[in-house]
């Protein structure tokens, strides 16, 4: 009779040749040997859920950054980028932190059944959009594997349910990664921590780029030189765009792509700021502010338009609504807007601000959106779309895609209206109930916490310009946020001496 650990060891090794061979067969040795290790590592990670998802968070940041600094990844063709067969094995690397983790969770935990009375009202719309996302995948992706001449509709909509579903558990995960007051704190430290590293290493590669050290996009020929390409990369992430001479700079910062900085940029002055606010220690609440101060430097150097004009908005907005009414808001205001006025008179503001406006001239956001409904709307095939994962970059290898910067445009084309509609009700639950955990806090250092996590459930939910719920990191992030705020009630109990005595989780499993 095998027991627990030998049995573990053992479906390991069952899996990992059974899965390795199949990765030989399709995508060569180094590609399964990648597979072989991502058995072992969810092995693992599946043995110490919570470690797991905060290697989970921290990876995350430093994903682009890993996947392109492995030698032989990809290789430089001219104009062109030639992947190698481990590129795609490095996508899925992040999901060995977190799939096994939740794994775990629910099988050997009672989150769940601590989770759930909370959860109730969101799991039926999560129901409803589940649902029409499988019968999107039933009655179009596999159809249309019948009729495709190139590519994978099936794998395509494996790949969708992936997207969007995938992620939507990291709400348990954090409801159980966060214990007490003391794991809040630690959460909201590490992720500031994660942001001014990554913020730090952008600024280190704006500086090697204007020092010439890197040349950036310099010395490409046309097109490419014109666009955020590999070609151009330095120092750490992915894509990079920089031609001094026109004026044009994209920085991917440690991520992927330049869109994926920005975004991150975006929901990390939500974080920074709340640790301000929110964490009890001076020390941490001024690292709160160097994060946020280094967020508001990395949207005016990184060249992204969205982060330029998204994160002073809402810095302005978050310290409105943690301030103290009366003589502390004010103060608040009048220091932010001296610095406002003097940064307006520094030469790169003034580019910054002079080569937005330009853009908007050149291609009006709100015409670009018409633009992208209206396509979505031309090009419906039926009540429910045209197939899960057919707006997604990361399926351009399993079939035609089409790309649609606008989030619900990408809905509709997909999914239709049914889908458009099923995941309105979702998002505007979530914003519902987080508004009645706010509203229902005590402490008022949660408070402050939970209006900065709530803002940015709110804002991810109604966005229209791009995608971040199908990329990373908002796509993590929002149901991470999501989770956390279910756990709030009751840490605020706790602190206020109403909560009876909690046992500490332990998995059936092991102790971690």
């Amino acid at each position: 009779m095998f027991e627990r650990r030998e049995l573990l060891i053992f479906s390991t090794l069952i899996l990992a040749v059974a899965f390795s061979s199949s990765v030989l067969y399709f995508f060569g040795i180094k590609a399964a040997i990648g597979a072989v290790l991502m058995v072992i590592g969810a092995a693992v990670t599946f043995h110490f859920p919570r470690t797991s998802l905060y290697l989970f968070l921290i990876y995350l940041c430093f994903a682009g950054t890993v996947t392109y600094s492995i030698p032989g990844v990809y290789q430089e063709q001219g104009p062109k980028i030639v992947f190698s067969s481990l590129y795609p094995i490095l996508h899925f690397v992040k999901d060995v932190f977190y799939f096994p983790a939740l794994i775990a969770i629910i099988i050997g935990t009672k989150s769940w059944q601590k989770l759930f009375p909370q959860i109730k009202p969101l799991l039926w719309v999560l129901l409803f959009f589940a649902v029409v996302c499988i019968l999107n995948f039933l009655f179009v992706n596999i159809p249309l594997e019948f009729e495709a001449k190139r590519g994978s509709p099936f794998f395509m909509g494996i790949l969708g349910l992936k997207i969007w579903l995938g992620y939507i558990p990291l709400i348990l995960c954090s409801f159980y990664l966060i214990r007490d007051l003391k794991d809040l704190l630690f959460l909201t430290r590490l992720q500031t921590v994660l942001i001014i590293i990554c913020c730090s290493l952008t600024l280190i590669q704006y500086l090697l780029l204007i020092n010439g050290i890197c040349h950036g996009s310099v010395n490409l020929p046309d097109p490419t030189f014109q666009r955020a390409s590999l070609q151009a990369r330095c120092f750490v992430g992915g894509s990079l765009l920089y031609y001094p001479k026109w004026n044009l700079i994209r920085l991917p910062g440690t991520f992927v792509s330049p869109w994926q900085w920005g975004w991150f940029l975006i929901s990390g002055i939500f974080f920074t700021v709340a640790t301000s606010q929110f964490d009890s220690a001076k020390k941490w609440r001024i690292v709160g502010w160097i994060g946020t101060v280094l967020v508001l430097i990395a949207s005016i150097f990184s060249g992204q338009r969205v982060a330029l004009l998204v994160v002073p908005i809402v810095f302005l907005i978050l310290t409105i609504l943690t301030a103290k009414k009366g003589k502390d808001l004010a103060i608040k205001l009048g220091i932010i807007s001296f610095f406002a006025v003097a940064s307006l008179g520094l030469p790169i503001i003034q580019k910054r601000i002079y080569f937005f406006i330009g853009r908007w001239n050149y291609s009006p956001p709100p015409e670009f959106i018409w633009q992208k409904w209206q396509y979505a709307l031309n090009n419906q095939e039926g009540i429910l779309g045209n197939g899960l994962a057919t707006t997604s970059s990361m399926a351009r290898k399993l079939g035609p895609i089409q790309l649609i910067e606008v989030f619900h445009a990408q809905l509709i084309y997909e999914m239709g209206f049914l889908g458009l509609i099923s995941f309105l009700c979702l998002v505007s639950m979530a914003v519902f109930l987080g508004f009645k955990i706010y509203k229902s806090l005590q402490d008022k250092a949660l408070k402050k916490l939970s209006i900065c996590l709530w803002m940015f459930i709110l804002f991810i939910s109604y966005n229209i310009y791009y995608y971040p719920l199908m990329v990373d990191p908002v796509n993590v992030y929002y149901w991470f946020v999501l989770g956390i705020l279910f756990k709030l009630p009751q840490i605020d109990k706790q602190l206020h001496g109403k909560n009876e005595d909690e046992e500490t989780e332990h998995l059936t499993i092991n102790k971690n």
